[in-house]
């Protein structure tokens, strides 16, 4: 006889065991009804979502802000600020010694890049 899975975890038909999370955790979506996946960049998910659920999904990040693969909450500036440059598109840095950016940069554009001060 089949017993049913213990609270929060689910199994595949004709499984032996229950071993699959019945939720995804945050920074992940389901993908399938045995399956979550990262959250692509640019989108989060703060809470668990249901695998049996598969409109459960990451969240688009709101205007201004950026998130990494798999990330629960979009906390990554969209654009870097005055005196930084963009290094990756989630990253900002200091202008390198000898040059200055004197207005944001976007984080999507890698060549807003800092310039050299004048001699």
């Amino acid at each position: 006889n089949c017993i049913p899975c213990p609270e929060g975890k689910m199994s595949a038909e004709g499984s032996a065991e229950c071993t699959i999370p019945a939720t995804c955790p945050a920074g992940q979506e389901p993908t399938s009804p045995t399956e979550c996946s990262p959250c692509p960049v640019n989108t989060s998910r703060n809470s668990t979502a249901s695998n049996s659920s598969l409109t459960e999904n990451c969240i688009p990040c709101p205007e201004g802000k950026m998130s990494a693969e798999g990330s629960a909450e979009c906390t990554i500036p969209a654009t870097c600020p005055a005196g930084q440059e963009p290094t990756s598109p989630t990253e900002c840095s200091p202008c390198p010694v000898n040059t200055s950016r004197n207005s944001t940069a976007s984080n999507s554009s890698l060549t807003e890049n800092c310039i050299p001060c004048p001699e």
